[in-house]
């Protein structure tokens, strides 16, 4: 999987950065929320919990995927600004045991 940013836009009123990308993954499935966004943290040098990724969509045809992130200066201000649903969805997922 490799992680090219696009445009990376100071949000000066709401305290971030907005963050476009394209996910190359040749040969594989579109990757999982949480495997992009601990990638792209790494790319950006930052803490996971202040990354939250809004979009993540697969182009036709192709074995790439487009999406959108935002970037907080610290957690508390990414929990204290993000709607609850996209907080949820970058919380891991509990494993079942059967």
């Amino acid at each position: 999987m490799k992680i090219t940013i696009e445009n990376k836009v100071d949000n000066q009123l709401l305290h971030r950065q907005d963050i476009t990308f394209q996910v190359d993954h040749s040969g594989s499935s579109t990757p999982k929320r949480l495997a992009v966004r601990a990638k792209l943290a790494a790319l950006l040098n930052c803490q996971e919990d202040q990354l939250y990724i809004i979009e993540l969509a697969g182009v036709f045809g192709r074995s790439s995927s487009r999406g959108y992130a935002r970037l907080y200066p610290s957690k508390e201000a990414a929990l204290a600004q993000e709607i609850k649903h996209i907080i949820k969805r970058h919380e891991p997922k509990e494993e079942e045991s059967s």
